[in-house]
């Protein structure tokens, strides 16, 4: 069983790529082209984690480089930046998509553009469909009187 790294859709399975969900990480909802269907876009509770661990990483090196470093050097704001560089990198290995609860509400969310499609690919698929209505008496006389003249002439035509 192997795990994904990245993201995918919960419906359909389609991978995210890692530059969709650097993007997606600030919206709430993500729409699946592939499926039709809506999706939340939630952040692992890791990733809190690992922000204070990245501003405490921060502060210390911070420190650091003022009690000892070298205060005209620029590269001790170099060194400071490293791990928000790593942290933002790391974002979208945090992000996941989780299906809505509400399946009337997702199917809400599908587009209209995309309804109007599968609607005119349903009609074109669709039979008609012949209802089981009883006529009226007459209508029922005529069609008995035709079909028995029909036997009659088939009948005639067979013994000659």
């Amino acid at each position: 069983m192997s795990k994904r790294i990245l993201s995918s859709c919960p419906y359909c399975g389609k991978k995210l790529s890692y530059l969709s969900l650097m993007l997606l990480k600030r919206k709430g909802e993500h729409y699946c082209y592939q499926c039709g269907c809506t999706s939340n876009v939630v952040l692992s509770r890791a990733l809190l984690a690992l922000a204070s661990a990245v501003c405490v990483v921060g502060f210390l090196i911070m420190l650091l480089f003022s009690m000892f470093g070298n205060h005209e050097d620029l590269r001790g704001m170099l060194w400071v930046m490293i791990p928000f560089a790593v942290f933002y990198i790391m974002i979208p290995f945090c992000v996941r998509l989780e299906p809505f609860n509400d399946r009337i509400y997702r199917q809400k969310r599908v587009p209209k553009s995309v309804l109007a499609a599968r609607a005119r690919k349903a009609q074109a698929a669709a039979k008609p469909i012949e209802l089981d209505v009883e006529e009226d008496f007459s209508a029922k006389f005529m069609k008995a009187k035709q079909k028995a003249a029909e036997t009659m002439q088939n009948q005639e035509n067979a013994s000659e």
